[in-house]
C-alpha cells in the first residue's frame, strides 16, 4: 500500500485516480496475482478511462446544452416522419469531418432542440468542443460586449473556437442590420473549418427575407446551405405528446 508521502505527491500531480485504483485493488489483493507490468497496465488503464470520462463530463457541462440528458438512443420515432437512419448517421458526428452544417427545420415543440442537443452530447463524447446557445442570448452577449474595447471581435473569435456550435431559435426574432452583420461574421469564420447546427421554424427558402434580403442574407445562406444536411421535423408537438 502506498504511504502518505506518495499519496500527497500523486494528488499534487492530479493523479488521485491512481490512489483510488491502488486502494481498491489492494483491498481485493489483486496485485498479489499480477506481475509488475500487469499491475501497471491495470492502473494506467483505470486512470486513463477516469480522465477521459472526466473530460467528457466537463465538455458536456461547458457546452451548456439545453437538454443535458438528451441522447440519440432516446429519440422517439413512432408516429413521426423522422429519418432514423439519417439521425443515427449524424449522431456519429462524421459530418464534422467535412465541416458540414446541420439544419433542424420544423414547427415549435417538434423536438428540434432535443435532437440537436443529443448530437451535441455525442460530439462531446468524441472530445469535440461544443456550445449550445439561443440566438436571443447570443445577441444579448453582443450588446454586452459591444461596449468593451474590441468586444465584438473577441466574441466572434470566441464562437469560432467551438468545433460544434448549436444555434437555437434561428431567425425566430426580427434582426436589425448590426445583428445580421454579426451573425454573418460568425458564420463566415466558421464556414471553412467548423460545423454549426441550426434549429429553426423557417424553411431555407424563407431565410433570405428573414435576414433582410440584402447581400449579407445571400452570403449567410450561401455559406450555410451549400454544405449542409437538412432534417425536417414533422408537425407532431412532442412537448404535448410526452405530457399525455
Amino acid at each position: 500500500m502506498i504511504n502518505d508521502q506518495t499519496t500527497r505527491k500523486l494528488r499534487e500531480m492530479n493523479l488521485s485516480e491512481m490512489i483510488d485504483i491502488i486502494r481498491i485493488e489492494h483491498t481485493k489483493n489483486t496485485f498479489a496475482d499480477l506481475s509488475f507490468d500487469e499491475s501497471m497496465q491495470l492502473i494506467i488503464d483505470y486512470v486513463y478511462n477516469e480522465k477521459i470520462t472526466q473530460k467528457i463530463e466537463r465538455l458536456i457541462r461547458t457546452a451548456k446544452l439545453r437538454y443535458r440528458n438528451a441522447d440519440i438512443s432516446s429519440i422517439i420515432y413512432e408516429e413521426r416522419a423522422l429519418d432514423k437512419k439519417k439521425i443515427n448517421e449524424i449522431g456519429t458526428c462524421c459530418f464534422m469531418n467535412n465541416h458540414s452544417n446541420v439544419i433542424f427545420e420544423g414547427f415549435a415543440g417538434g423536438g428540434k432542440t432535443y435532437c440537436a442537443c443529443a448530437i451535441g452530447k455525442e460530439a462531446c463524447k468524441q472530445m469535440k468542443k461544443t456550445k449550445y446557445i439561443r440566438i436571443p442570448d447570443l445577441l444579448a452577449e453582443l450588446d454586452e460586449k459591444s461596449i468593451q474595447l474590441n468586444g465584438r471581435t473577441k466574441l466572434i473569435n470566441q464562437y469560432n473556437r467551438y468545433e460544434l456550435l448549436i444555434l437555437d431559435e434561428w431567425l425566430t426574432n426580427e434582426l436589425n442590420l448590426e445583428e445580421i452583420q454579426f451573425l454573418f461574421e460568425i458564420i463566415e469564420r466558421r464556414s471553412t473549418n467548423q460545423s454549426t447546427i441550426f434549429c429553426t421554424q423557417y424553411k431555407t427558402s424563407e431565410w433570405h427575407e428573414k435576414l433582410g434580403a440584402g447581400i449579407h442574407a445571400e452570403a449567410i445562406i450561401d455559406r450555410v446551405i451549400h454544405n449542409c444536411i437538412i432534417i425536417k421535423i414533422d408537425t407532431i408537438n412532442m412537448r404535448e405528446k410526452l405530457q399525455q
